[in-house]
């Protein structure tokens, strides 16, 4: 929950809610996020420790243009993360990341593409942006197979821009525009499972 809300953030879907991130998660995400087979589609390789996760939620708590939210079943168990970072009003844009389901046993099974879908429609009905962007490590079909599914499309490649494992890796651009998504809502929100898992 962020410093100035009385209440955190709840956006409900029809299997999943996505709960505001707050402080009594930070353990569960950091084991999420060092999983192996998380790392090595981040752009940083570094795993988290405990010390650097609460210093980075006290600053994220202070920032007005970044929502991250834990994705949750229908029952209340967390399995996963999902965020809106850059979020800028005045040129009504954001930007999507931190898309992680981090429960083994919770993968292919939909829960990222609804928590994408429904985060893709609270951006642009709730918070009025008209483009939303993300970056994916190229490589990285399970994730590029979830954005496309959702309607996003790739603008552009930036060219070894991320080291992992001693190799450079190039990372690709994804954006959709409002008036896109709108326009094939009802197609997109379908949920796949023949995506893989995603990180």
């Amino acid at each position: 929950m962020k410093a100035n809300e009385t209440a955190p953030s709840l956006i409900v879907g029809r299997r999943i809610r996505l709960r505001e991130l707050e402080e009594s998660d930070l353990g569960l995400i950091a084991n999420w996020r060092n999983q192996p087979r998380a790392l090595q589609w981040f752009l940083s390789s570094q795993r988290i420790d405990a010390e650097k996760q609460i210093q980075w939620f006290a600053r994220y708590r202070e920032r007005p243009d970044e929502r991250m939210w834990v994705v949750e079943t229908a029952d209340g168990r967390p399995v996963g993360t999902i965020a809106l970072c850059r979020i800028d009003v005045a040129n009504r844009c954001a930007e999507l990341g931190r898309v992680l389901i981090g429960e083994e046993d919770c993968l292919r099974l939909g829960y990222a593409k609804e928590a994408t879908c429904r985060l893709i429609l609270y951006a642009f009905r709730e918070l009025g942006c008209d483009r939303i962007s993300l970056e994916v490590l190229a490589g990285n079909e399970a994730a590029i197979c979830l954005y496309e599914s959702c309607g996003f499309r790739s603008e552009r490649a930036i060219r070894n821009v991320a080291s992992k494992d001693g190799a450079s890796k190039d990372v690709l651009t994804m954006v959709i525009l409002r008036g896109e998504w709108l326009a094939a809502e009802d197609a997109q929100c379908s949920i796949p499972t023949d995506c893989g898992q995603t990180s």
